[in-house]
C-alpha cells in the first residue's frame, strides 16, 4: 500500500550543477522562512547545509525557491510523494516481467517515489548557458546522520511525461520529473533539495 506523504519540510541538501559551458552556483534555497548561504563545493556544485534553527517551512505542493550567487531563481515544487511497496509505473519489457519479485523492494525496504517540477525559465539562456541536475534524495533513520536514497531500478519510467529525476534541465526550461527510490521501512524524515519530509 502507498502511503501519500503531506508533511513538513525543514532544510537544504544540494543541487548539482552539469554546465555546458559556464556554470551558474547555487547560493541557497528557502520556502517561507529562509536558510542560510551555501559553501562552494568542488566542481562547481555548491552544497546547500542545514543550519540548525532556521528551518524553512513548507508541504507538498508548494514551491521551493533555490537561488543562484547571481541572482537567479531555480524553482522546484514538490507535486507528489509516496512511500510503500508498489511501483507506480510498471517495468516496461516483458524480460523484467519475468520473475514476480523483481518489481518488488527486499525485506525491511520500501519505494520512495517523488514527483516534481524543476523550473529554471528565469536563468539566463543562449550560449554558455547550463544545465541542472537534481540531487537523488536523503533520507534519516534513528542515526539522525543522512543516507543518499539509491535509484530503484526496477521501476518503470514514467507513463504521465515526467523525464527521470536526475536528468538534466537545460536553463529557460521547466520539466516535470519523477524519480524512484529504495529507502528502509522505518525512516525519520526524507530531504528533497531544500524540503525535508516527516512521513
Amino acid at each position: 500500500m502507498k502511503k501519500s506523504l503531506a508533511s513538513t519540510l525543514a532544510f537544504a541538501t544540494s543541487i548539482a550543477l552539469v554546465a555546458c559551458g559556464d556554470s551558474t552556483d547555487m547560493a541557497s534555497a528557502t520556502t517561507s522562512a529562509p536558510t542560510s548561504a551555501a559553501t562552494s563545493a568542488a566542481d562547481g556544485v555548491t552544497d546547500n547545509s542545514v543550519v540548525p534553527g532556521e528551518p524553512a517551512v513548507a508541504a507538498v505542493g508548494d514551491t521551493i525557491q533555490l537561488a543562484t550567487k547571481d541572482g537567479g531563481i531555480v524553482e522546484l515544487t514538490i507535486t507528489d510523494l509516496t512511500l510503500g511497496e508498489e511501483c507506480r509505473y510498471e517495468p516496461g519489457t516483458v524480460e523484467e516481467n519475468i520473475d514476480p519479485e523483481f518489481n518488488r523492494p527486499t525485506p525491511g525496504e520500501q519505494y520512495l517515489q517523488v514527483w516534481g517540477e524543476l523550473d529554471t525559465t528565469q536563468l539566463p539562456t543562449g550560449t554558455g548557458s547550463g544545465e541542472i541536475s537534481l540531487a537523488n534524495p536523503q533520507y534519516t533513520d534513528a542515526s539522525t546522520t543522512p543516507h543518499s536514497a539509491e535509484p530503484a531500478t526496477e521501476c518503470g519510467g514514467s507513463t504521465e511525461g515526467h523525464q527521470p529525476w536526475t536528468a538534466p534541465v537545460k536553463n529557460g526550461e521547466k520539466q516535470s520529473l519523477y524519480g524512484a527510490f529504495v529507502v528502509p521501512k522505518v525512516i525519520d524524515t526524507v530531504a528533497i533539495e531544500g524540503a525535508v519530509f516527516t512521513p
